[in-house]
Parts: C-alpha cells; sequence; structure tokens
C-alpha cells in the first residue's frame, strides 16, 4: 500500500495521517511533517469558576534525522529494528567514541547523525556483516564512515577492512592513526554532516 500511495503521490497531492511507522519514508523526509498539540489556559470573565484549555497545534521542526529520531522515539522503537540504520551512519568501537562524537557535535553545533557503536575492536567484521545482512530489506542504500581507533587493534581491524564493499551499503573507512585526532572529527564533521 505506501509504495501504492508514493507511485500516486507523485503526479497527486496526496495528505496522510498516521500512527504508522510504515508509511514513513525514512530515505526522503522533506514531505513529512511532525506536528504537536499543545494546551493553553484560557479564562473567561463570563464563566468565573471555569479554567477552558485551548488546544493549539504546532508543526515541529528540524533536520531529517531529528525527524526520524522524534518518530522513532514516538513509536517506541529500539534497537535492533529496522529503523536502526539510517541513510548516514558513524560506525565506532566503543560507547566512549560515540560520547565524544556527540560532545563534539554539539560544541560545533551539528545535529548529531546516528552513530554506531560495535562494542569492541575484534567486533567490527561480525558488526559489519550483521549490518548487511540488516540492510538487504531496506529500500535505501545507507552510507556507513566506519571510525578506527589508533590503537594497535584499532589498526589491525581498518588494515583488514579498509578495501571491503559490501553489497547492501556503501563504506568509507578512517583510521583515527593517519591523521591528527583533532583534524580527523574536525573533516569528518565538517565533511560529512555540512555539506
Amino acid at each position: 500500500m505506501f509504495n501504492k500511495l508514493k507511485y500516486e503521490a507523485s503526479e497527486n497531492q496526496i495528505f496522510i495521517t498516521t500512527h504508522s511507522n510504515f508509511f514513513i519514508d525514512l530515505n526522503n523526509l522533506e514531505n513529512t511533517f511532525l506536528f504537536a498539540g499543545t494546551k493553553e489556559v484560557k479564562e473567561y470573565s463570563r464563566k468565573p469558576d471555569m479554567v477552558f484549555y485551548k488546544l493549539n497545534t504546532i508543526i515541529l521542526d528540524g533536520s531529517d534525522y531529528v525527524k526520524a529520531m522524534k518518530i522513532k522515539e514516538h513509536f517506541g522503537l529500539k534497537r535492533n529494528d529496522s529503523w536502526e540504520i539510517f541513510p548516514f551512519n558513524i560506525v565506532v568501537e566503543g560507547q566512549e567514541d560515540k560520547d565524544l562524537l556527540v560532545v563534539l557535535f554539539e560544541k560545533f553545533n551539528i545535529t548529531v547523525p546516528n552513530i554506531l557503536v560495535v562494542g569492541g575492536v575484534d567486533k567490527y567484521k561480525g558488526y559489519l556483516q550483521f549490518i548487511n545482512d540488516m540492510c538487504s530489506d531496506m529500500p535505501i542504500k545507507p552510507k556507513l564512515l566506519v571510525l578506527f581507533d589508533k590503537d594497535g587493534g584499532g589498526r589491525s581491524q581498518y588494515e583488514s577492512l579498509k578495501n571491503k564493499s559490501y553489497k547492501y551499503f556503501d563504506t568509507e573507512c578512517r583510521s583515527l592513526a593517519s591523521e591528527s585526532f583533532n583534524k580527523t572529527y574536525k573533516n569528518i564533521v565538517e565533511a560529512q554532516c555540512l555539506g
């Protein structure tokens, strides 16, 4: 039904209100609008002992990533669902790497992209294969920027995976050993998220 509606929308204007995540095209949220309701207390002199509430509807602003995260939160979607992978993702070794990136993105006042944590240097290969399998039914081909620490384990994993390609996602591997730490992250922020 979703694909039929997309087809019809290519030549007609269609409005859909939904509480279903199946009608949301994660790859293109440009024409997806999120609404929120607010309550405003109203008191009238004609009814002095009564309180009324005016309901207002507002459109929530934000990038496609912010919209996707709000939708994901609203539907209660968690890890290991089809919304774990976004059109652009950064893959890091551990939670501390993710936390550091989040701080840097916030420092540069940039929306934090989807950051995936593999859970240990020796888990990159299996995790990337898992992501590849997970992406096999997706209507998009996501991009993964895979970052490797500058320690021995990170360099070893980088060397073994830097030229590997995957069928269901595009990947770019970067080792933090080859460039200075701050310059690498700053370049990632500017290249991947600003442009």
